[in-house]
């Protein structure tokens, strides 16, 4: 369900996430489900442009922000989404940046910078690959993936979902 403007919207948000070069856009690719909406976040060109050239964690988590609370006023209510990444994925690599802040505090200042909602997850497909996969393939697109990173990213995906409590299927790619 989707909470915005303190209106409770009844639909189903599923989210695939894990870590860079996962699987997770592939698997979105397959998914034939008329009754849902396939996001992909961050969703606005110009949002994921500016991802590539910011790297002060306050601006990356903002531009995140932004482009969800953007995202979120174009759905419909009580729209079914299946998302291609979500907050999860944030948690994850900002609480990973933001060393300094125990989990719980990590996510907390994350969440500091969210428009007046949050979507709420019913159901995450937590979407894993071994640290050696991740690297391979991330290295095939240039991107930058090593072993330690792949294990850190790995390790706190379970940390985030567990941490919020959000129901999740592991998925092995």
């Amino acid at each position: 369900s989707i909470l915005y403007n303190n209106h409770q919207y009844n639909s189903m948000y599923i989210t695939l996430a894990g870590c860079d070069c996962s699987g997770k856009s592939s698997i979105i690719r397959k998914l034939d489900q008329p009754n849902f909406i396939i996001l992909k976040e961050p969703y606005f060109p110009e949002n994921i442009e500016l991802l590539k050239t910011h790297h002060d964690i306050n601006e990356t988590i903002s531009i995140f922000a932004r482009d969800r609370a953007a995202l979120y006023k174009l759905i419909p209510p009580n729209s079914n989404i299946i998302s291609d990444r979500s907050i999860i994925c944030n948690y994850v690599y900002q609480s990973l940046q933001l060393h300094q802040y125990a989990l719980s505090d990590a996510i907390k200042y994350i969440q500091s910078f969210q428009a007046s909602y949050i979507p709420r997850i019913d159901h995450a497909f937590y979407i894993y690959a071994s640290p050696n996969t991740l690297t391979k393939r991330c290295n095939k697109r240039n991107e930058e993936m090593n072993m330690s990173k792949a294990k850190a990213l790995n390790e706190r995906y379970l940390q985030v979902l567990q941490h919020l409590q959000i129901p999740y299927t592991p998925l092995n790619t």
